[in-house]
């Protein structure tokens, strides 16, 4: 069973504040400090108020869980990461595969559809081109979930009172064309 959320990064000053330095290593070690959830309104919206994040470039941890497994950690983030796995999915409809840079770090999102319902999911360093994570996973349920988790960050957008809704909008409406394209 997945467990999809997504986080937004919490300012660098917070993490310093907490922990006393900021590192990389922060980010998996914790998480609780270094992210909110999307869906925790009153802290999203005070970090908005604060121009702390800005929602047309959020700077975001989407961790993919299932079962017990991390297909995609809480050492991940960047900015428009959504954007990212909905570019990825819609290469699929045209192609096999997808590889495309994730956020702005030296890091690419492999897709690559194996046929009898079998998809492969990387996340690749660029630099040393080791694999961060590389799993097969079941292509209909994963791109389900992931959908769905899309369409729940954007709505969290939408509910948000965001500025720009109308892309926001448009993109919930291109992650619901994605589902009938691909399953």
């Amino acid at each position: 069973m997945y467990k999809i959320e997504t986080y937004a990064v919490m300012p660098k000053q917070h993490i310093e504040d907490a922990l006393s330095t900021y590192t990389a290593e922060h980010f998996s070690n914790y998480p609780e400090i270094c992210y909110t959830n999307i869906k925790n309104q009153e802290v999203i919206l005070d970090l908005y108020h604060n121009e702390d994040i800005d929602p047309r470039h959020m700077d975001v941890c989407i961790h993919i869980k299932y079962n017990d497994v991390d297909i995609l950690g809480y050492n991940v983030n960047g900015l428009n990461l959504w954007e990212d796995i909905t570019t990825s999915l819609e290469n699929l409809v045209e192609n096999t595969s997808s590889n495309i840079l994730f956020g702005i770090e030296p890091i690419k999102l492999v897709l690559e559809d194996l046929g009898k319902n079998s998809l492969v999911f990387k996340v690749v360093d660029e630099f040393t081109l080791k694999p961060m994570y590389s799993h097969i996973l079941k292509r209909d349920e994963f791109i389900r979930e992931i959908l769905k988790a899309g369409i729940e960050y954007y709505t969290a957008l939408v509910n948000y009172n965001f500025p720009r809704r109308e892309r926001i909008v448009e993109k919930i409406n291109r992650l619901n064309a994605l589902e009938h394209e691909l399953i």
